[in-house]
């Protein structure tokens, strides 16, 4: 006779017991470390300008104020010390960061779903996803944006699971990833932010709770938003993307130098007067380029006191230029060569067609967003967790985009790959909530 339990139980039964999600996020890592290796195809990491300063804030101690507080953010020059400085072993962690990252997406998204295939089908899309070339790519240069992506990875994988079910440890996941994100680039201060102040005022209108949660979430992802944006002008990080706007948007224009002379902008007439780089082709926008000479030592020092405050002034006296201003063609930036596939490593791999599929423009994957939410309606399906984290990563992209675009006058394709990697994400949830969501009664259905 056999005991219920007892030991004539397979040995690996304990198989059955392990969750669809957690099979799917484990291969999905798995695969994504081996593509992700495949695509760099050992090809040495790549420098460039901006590199010299994460090494330099590398180089100071751990747990100095040049580090903590310095002219760059910290994730970087910490990742490069755990690296022993060796910009191999950076690489190789970018490779196996952000096939845990995106591995953790594809299972948290696989949970969403029951069935035999519809968690493969999940986890399988957001892994071919993260394997897109515009991802990809940057796991072998010296850059944040490697970093930026694998913890936006992972803000999506805890928003995803917080939503699902709101308890204090999750909550507590959501605020941890989103200030690995925060300290990778501090123009995430924007989407944080507002996901704070949306967690804060839905949970104080009773849309959902638990209440104290919710608001203790938020309000936790407000703090660390706020923490961060001191970090930055503390640091004087904003002085030279500053510049950069006033370079490309304001000298090479008469009656914007005019304006800013006006309201306190030193040397105007001497800055007017300095020659543009214009482009015999009529491809790229012209600007005003300021050598380093001491003679332009006032205006940069009112700059960095009063030039976003000024510009912010102009943007209120000239509405318009917001929304505007992104319009103009020629675009107006320099230094943006030829957009996004300007950084692409000559040695790249790619897995064919993906990028066609999974990364197309942001029209069309505006037009998917509509008729995604479009599908939610005609099915009659719950607004699930997945569909809300969906949404809200489309949503705040917006202003997050806006909010990039405007504090820089250089290389926007590069600045605004985030963003743009946000909407796509969001928008990828979105769809797999709208294409393979169930209803309750699909789910569990009646007793005959």
């Amino acid at each position: 006779m056999v005991e219920p339990g007892g030991r004539n139980r397979p040995r690996w039964s304990w198989i059955e017991r392990v969750p669809a999600a957690a099979v799917v996020g484990a291969l999905a890592v798995v695969l994504g470390y081996l593509t992700r290796v495949w695509v760099r195809a050992s090809a040495g990491p790549l420098v460039w300008n901006d590199s010299a300063d994460y090494l330099a804030s590398a180089h100071t101690p751990l747990w100095s104020v040049d580090r903590l507080l310095g002219p760059r953010p910290i994730l970087m020059p910490l990742v490069l010390s755990a690296s022993h400085l060796s910009l191999e072993h950076l690489v190789e962690a970018h490779d196996a960061v952000a096939a845990v990252s995106w591995g953790l997406l594809a299972g948290v998204t696989a949970g969403c779903f029951r069935g035999g295939w519809r968690p493969v089908v999940a986890g399988g899309a957001v892994l071919v996803f993260s394997l897109t070339w515009p991802i990809t790519m940057w796991d072998q240069q010296v850059l944040t944006e490697s970093l930026a992506l694998s913890t936006f990875a992972l803000l999506a994988a805890a928003g995803v699971w917080f939503a699902r079910h709101r308890t204090p440890a999750r909550g507590a996941w959501l605020v941890v990833a989103a200030t690995l994100w925060l300290v990778a680039r501090d123009s995430h201060i924007i989407p944080v932010a507002a996901v704070g102040l949306g967690l804060v005022g839905a949970a104080v209108a009773r849309f959902t709770g638990p209440r104290r949660t919710v608001v203790l979430t938020g309000g936790f992802l407000v703090a660390v938003a706020f923490l961060a944006a001191g970090s930055a002008q503390y640091g004087h990080r904003d002085r030279q993307p500053i510049e950069h706007v006033y370079v490309a948007r304001v000298l090479p224009y008469p009656e914007r130098v005019e304006w800013f002379a006006h309201h306190g902008m030193p040397e105007a007439r001497a800055l007017e007067a300095l020659p543009e780089v214009v482009d015999p082709g009529g491809l790229h926008a012209t600007y005003t380029p300021v050598d380093a000479a001491p003679a332009w030592d006032r205006w940069r020092a009112w700059l960095d006191r009063d030039g976003r405050r000024t510009l912010l002034a102009y943007t209120a006296a000239h509405p318009s230029y917001v929304w505007s201003e992104p319009e103009e063609q020629p675009e107006r930036v320099f230094n943006n060569g030829v957009g996004l596939a300007t950084y692409r490593p000559l040695d790249l791999h790619e897995v064919p067609w993906i990028a066609t599929v999974f990364a197309p423009g942001v029209p069309l994957v505006a037009v998917v967003a509509a008729g995604a939410v479009t599908t939610l309606v005609v099915r009659r399906l719950p607004w699930t967790a997945l569909a809300t984290v969906g949404a809200v990563l489309a949503l705040t992209s917006a202003p997050h985009a806006l909010v990039v675009w405007h504090s820089d006058g250089m290389e926007s394709a590069r600045h605004l790959l985030v963003p743009t990697v946000q909407l796509r994400t969001g928008v990828l949830l979105l769809l797999l909530a709208a294409l393979l969501g169930q209803r309750p009664r699909e789910i569990c259905p009646p007793s005959s």
